[in-house]
């Protein structure tokens, strides 16, 4: 992954993942409203066409998974229907500055998506559409200046077929901490639950109970390790 100099400049992140065990590229960007339109029709995901004509046994029922998601999904459309009628969501790297520098103690909603960038990558994509996104990460600027993560979720559109991308969550993650440290954020945290708290564990998060936590140390040793293998994958 790798960002500007200055964060605000409002650039997209640039992030590999992997489609059928080969690096793919896609973009990071805060979401717009045209974005969370699209998150918001995650519910639909069964009537999408790609879904059935790529996967050889559709499952009948959802799996945990899917559920979470999209419980995730419905969640953030309320919490950003709210934080929008009341001028508090960041659409851009800009708008979140500027009303972070009016009132440093503002609670601020925002979001990075990952999505294709145009033009599509033609048939090695399968069915994915330009500007699909991909995986979305929620987050909170709090009035004590740290982060919370609300929601972090891959697109369940693909989930359990040959086109399933991986390393979806992990990228945006990345993104959001190397963020917090942008922001000179004293705590990056969110609420784990029994499935994700491996995913945590594994990312050097500390726990305190449910909660799962970097603090400003945890921060600067992530966004470090996270470097290092960007250069050692470059190499």
């Amino acid at each position: 992954m790798s960002t500007s100099n200055n964060f605000f400049d409002g650039v997209e992140w640039l992030a590999d993942v992997r489609l059928l065990g080969k690096p793919m590229e896609v973009i990071m960007s805060f979401a717009s409203e045209k974005d969370m339109g699209k998150i918001s029709l995650w519910a639909d995901f069964a009537d999408y066409p790609a879904y059935y004509s790529y996967s050889q046994s559709p499952p009948r029922h959802l799996t945990r998974d899917q559920k979470d998601i999209l419980e995730y999904a419905a969640l953030l459309e309320g919490m950003y229907r709210t934080y929008e009628m009341n001028d508090r969501f960041a659409g851009s790297a800009n708008r979140l500055e500027r009303i972070i520098r009016e009132n440093p103690r503002e609670d601020v909603l925002f979001v990075l998506v990952m999505k294709l960038p145009p033009p599509a990558f033609g048939d090695a994509t399968g069915p994915f559409i330009s500007g699909e996104v991909l995986g979305f990460a929620a987050m909170r600027h709090t009035w004590k200046n740290t982060l919370k993560l609300e929601f972090l979720a891959a697109s369940p559109l693909h989930m359990g077929t040959d086109m399933e991308l991986q390393g979806v969550g992990s990228a945006l993650l990345t993104a959001s901490v190397e963020l917090s440290k942008i922001m000179s954020a004293p705590m990056f945290w969110a609420e784990s639950t029994d499935t994700s708290l491996g995913f945590y564990l594994k990312q050097k998060f500390k726990t305190l109970e449910d909660i799962v936590y970097l603090d400003a140390e945890g921060i600067a040793k992530f966004v470090r390790s996270a470097e290092r293998k960007l250069h050692h994958d470059a190499d």
